[in-house]
């Protein structure tokens, strides 16, 4: 007999929907159910088997057991209940849920889908999202902030942008010294050009002699001549890396000013301001200095002496961590995900965030606790008697 002869949904009508266990994890492959129908999970085989079970502290029964590594059942006779109508308040809600079958020999994996009747999917995604998106920034601000470099988190941008900001404040600095030499000192190297002189110290080449053969000026030769030129090979790198932070800087700064005036704190002020003038240094540098005279190239193979050069190794340093911010993406435990697939619980963490959110638009700053805890953003679990502390900030 299959193992999914013995693990099976079954509803009032007698209905089965059996699931199918494989060993990878994630080759995801659920039964579908709504919510708030009477299904009940047979479980009779194997008998020396244990099933774990994401959700079983969902429901009331005896004969769930419960350790470290967590809840499971184990087979039975009777049947588990999914939803049961007798017990409103006790039943399993919209979401994904996992079932881990642990045997003497093997481990292996199903999973269980309960749709929604009243919420459609993409309203739960746009809420999974939100708090995802809110818990990167208020931790990404949290511990900017600290360093104070780094404005009080917006849900009008997203956790990209504010992790572009950081890096942009924190680098502000060196921008404006680099800058400066930058526009006042650019590497350039010797270009041979030709032109009609009168000046005789230089040799004839075949190009000169080909050119005065079809054209004659009087007492005067076409040579060849070097002169000092900025189109090289390393500045049409540099321009095209000036670009590319330019427009990082434009797209972040059009996404602060999005923001309503009323909900613009003096941070992001003080933020748009530098953003502002990021912006007018990398037009300088690009429209009315030197660089102008640079040709705008996509590909293009850089000399390896530029790579000596603490100016353009400032430039493209910056250029790769804002190109790069996946590199600095946090961290959720395996419980986060848990959370994007339990309705209860992501309302819970959706409810909590807020009032966070609330308490620091009234001036009041976190200090520890929960994702205040750690710098390297790996997020745990929000468990039961989580605090954060928090301090007015008058």
């Amino acid at each position: 007999m299959d193992m999914q002869d013995n693990i099976y949904l079954i509803n009032r009508l007698s209905k089965k929907k059996k699931f199918v266990f494989r060993e990878n994890e994630l080759d995801i492959n659920y039964q579908e159910i709504f919510e708030n129908a009477e299904w009940k999970l047979v479980f009779q085989a194997p008998m020396n088997g244990k099933l774990y079970m994401d959700g079983l502290d969902l429901i009331l029964d005896k004969r769930i057991m419960k350790k470290d590594d967590g809840a499971y059942i184990v087979p039975s006779e009777e049947p588990y209940y999914i939803y049961n109508h007798k017990q409103n308040d006790s039943k399993y809600l919209p979401g994904i849920y996992r079932l881990k079958l642990v045997t003497e020999s093997t481990i292996k994996y199903s999973w269980l889908k309960i749709l929604p009747k009243f919420v459609t999917e993409n309203s739960l995604e746009i809420m999974r999202q939100d708090v995802e998106n809110t818990v990167k920034g208020l931790a990404r601000s949290f511990c900017a902030n600290t360093n104070g470099n780094l404005s009080n988190y917006s849900s009008f941008l997203t956790f990209d942008e504010i992790q572009a900001l950081s890096i942009l404040n924190d680098s502000y600095k060196e921008f404006n010294l680099n800058s400066y030499f930058l526009a006042n000192s650019p590497r350039v190297k010797a270009g041979a050009y030709y032109h009609w002189t009168k000046n005789k110290k230089r040799a004839l080449d075949n190009k000169s002699i080909m050119k005065m053969s079809m054209e004659e000026k009087k007492n005067s030769l076409y040579l060849k001549d070097y002169r000092a030129t900025v189109d090289t090979s390393e500045n049409r790198i540099l321009k095209r890396i000036l670009q590319e932070i330019l427009q990082t800087t434009t797209n972040i700064k059009r996404s602060i000013g999005k923001i309503p005036r009323e909900q613009l704190s003096s941070d992001m002020k003080n933020d748009f301001n530098k953003l502002q003038k990021y912006v007018a240094k990398l037009n300088y540098l690009l429209n009315d200095g030197w660089l102008k005279k640079v040709k705008l190239v996509q590909k293009e193979k850089g000399i390896s002496n530029a790579y000596l050069d603490h100016r353009y190794i400032f430039f493209r340093e910056l250029n790769w961590k804002l190109k790069h911010i996946s590199n600095f993406q946090p961290h959720f435990s395996r419980q986060y995900q848990y959370y994007w697939h339990r309705t209860d619980l992501l309302y819970e963490i959706w409810g909590y965030i807020k009032v966070i959110e609330a308490l620091n638009r009234i001036g009041f700053i976190p200090l520890k606790g929960w994702i205040y805890n750690n710098d390297n953003l790996d997020f745990h679990a929000l468990e039961p008697g989580t605090c954060v502390e928090m301090k007015s900030n008058e």
